[in-house]
């Protein structure tokens, strides 16, 4: 356990799940759940870790690539077109390098500033959540009348409260840890609550009462690119949550868009059984090609490994059958004392010569 400790040195507390049957731990760092077993810490798949390997993500490396391939035409271009005889465009060849340098974090850069901001909206949510649920009404009145110095991402906050608002939700459970046994797949549920439906027919086309619903925050302004994905990702946690709590179901889903500039919402309903079976499904094939991908992949890497290994230690023998013959102290080897060529105290030919002419009785 040792060892696991010191590789895993942020393991979070255990979670428990399955009525204290079940105990999982986390690390931030690695983003990869752990579970405590007679053997010691076993490898639990990751809901979003999954999805990510399966919805594309792989491509990025092959997209870097052509982005650096079409900079490094602009600049040959420019330089071949445009390059004056004192070595200026409209600036020096190195601004230019730098400038394409500069241009290159642009798309990171913007991934990461919307990531904060989905970030910071996320967390005011879940404290109002938490609040709500530890019937603190001081700490409410404060993060609702204090909300987040970002204007996108008080603009999320401002969305998720009114639609909360339109569907009389009372929480039950907000950023609960959800786990199957069956699949062995963990993850983190935004909310558990319960919901009645809204005015609005493309919302909740059917009228319903204080239904035990999951509630999932994405801030973003589009919904299709990641459907696929935030459909598997939400019915593989109420998977988990039903499978842990038969006598508790989650009945319907919602995926709240929260636009970071109007403070407007759309709300994705997946409602019901139908829906559910169709999106874990989904999510479920994604988690088999993950695994058939990964244990292909340890195959491929083990038979590399071994050659790898095979190749090194071939070089290793030709070099000691070569350094047997004449090894490279031989080139400076006087004789005067019996040295030792090999780990073995033995000398190689070379040496072995020079010793004996040199003591050799004349």
């Amino acid at each position: 356990m040792s060892l696991i400790i010191k590789k895993y040195n942020d393991l979070s507390a255990p979670h428990f799940f399955y009525n204290n049957e079940v105990a999982l731990r986390f690390s931030p760092s690695r983003w990869e759940w752990l579970r405590e077993a007679l053997e010691g810490l076993l490898h639990v798949d990751g809901v979003t870790t999954v999805l990510k390997a399966t919805d594309g993500t792989a491509l990025d490396p092959l997209i870097n690539w052509s982005i650096k391939q079409g900079f490094d035409k602009f600049r040959r271009l420019i330089i071949e077109r445009h390059l004056g005889p004192n070595q200026a465009i409209e600036l020096w060849e190195s601004e230019l390098d730098a400038l394409i340098v500069e241009g290159k974090k642009g798309a990171r850069e913007k991934l990461e500033d919307a990531g904060m901001c989905g970030t910071m909206a996320h967390a005011h949510l879940e404290k109002i959540a938490k609040s709500t649920l530890a019937n603190n009404q001081t700490r409410l009145e404060e993060l609702v009348a204090i909300l987040p110095p970002d204007p996108r991402a008080e603009s999320c906050v401002i969305a998720g409260i009114l639609w909360c608002i339109e569907h009389d939700i009372e929480w039950i459970h907000s950023e609960r840890p959800v786990y199957s046994r069956v699949h062995n797949v963990c993850g983190t549920i935004d909310n558990v609550a319960w919901a009645s439906s809204c005015g609005n027919p493309q919302c909740c086309p059917h009228p319903f009462k204080r239904r035990r619903v999951q509630v999932d925050y994405k801030s973003s302004n589009g919904f299709s690119y990641h459907a696929w994905s935030y459909c598997c990702q939400t019915a593989i946690y109420t998977l988990a949550w039903n499978e842990e709590h038969p006598d508790q179901p989650i009945e319907d889903r919602f995926i709240l868009m929260l636009d970071k500039t109007t403070a407007d919402f759309e709300a994705w309903h997946l409602e019901g059984p139908e829906l559910q079976e169709q999106d874990s499904r989904a999510y479920l094939d994604a988690l088999r090609c993950y695994r058939s991908h990964k244990a292909v992949q340890a195959r491929m890497d083990a038979v590399y490994d071994a050659r790898r290994a095979e190749e090194k230690a071939i070089k290793a023998a030709e070099k000691e059958a070569a350094h047997r013959i004449r090894c490279p102290k031989a080139d400076e080897y006087k004789g005067s004392r019996m040295t030792k060529c090999f780990d073995d105290g033995t000398q190689c030919a070379a040496c072995s010569k020079i010793y004996l002419d040199r003591h050799s009785t004349v």
